[in-house]
């Protein structure tokens, strides 16, 4: 079993591939779409970054409130699934199968 800041991580760098597979470019939409790809893809980018710099800089769950919207924006564009993430994911935070 990962710890929750690895699960997170991992997490975090198979969307970056998504997001960089579908040639989106990150932008920071809060003020205009939160929802859209390109906010997910900067939210995605700003969390490794600050994981790498200074893991400890927010709180863990803030970092994983973060990964819950974005796996959220993921599924509304049909990037993945709920299913598709709870099977891949879960053993990243549990050590346990789906």
């Amino acid at each position: 079993m990962t710890t929750l800041i690895e699960g997170n991580i991992l997490a975090l760098n198979r969307y970056k591939k998504m997001l960089e597979d579908r040639k989106i470019v990150a932008k920071n939409e809060v003020e205009t779409n939160p929802l859209s790809l390109p906010h997910a893809f900067w939210m995605i980018n700003e969390a490794l970054a600050v994981y790498k710099k200074t893991p400890n800089t927010y709180p863990l769950d803030k970092y994983s409130r973060w990964l819950g919207f974005i796996q959220a924006i993921l599924v509304l564009h049909k990037v993945t699934s709920v299913k598709a993430e709870r099977d891949i994911t879960r053993p990243w935070f549990t050590g346990k199968e789906a």
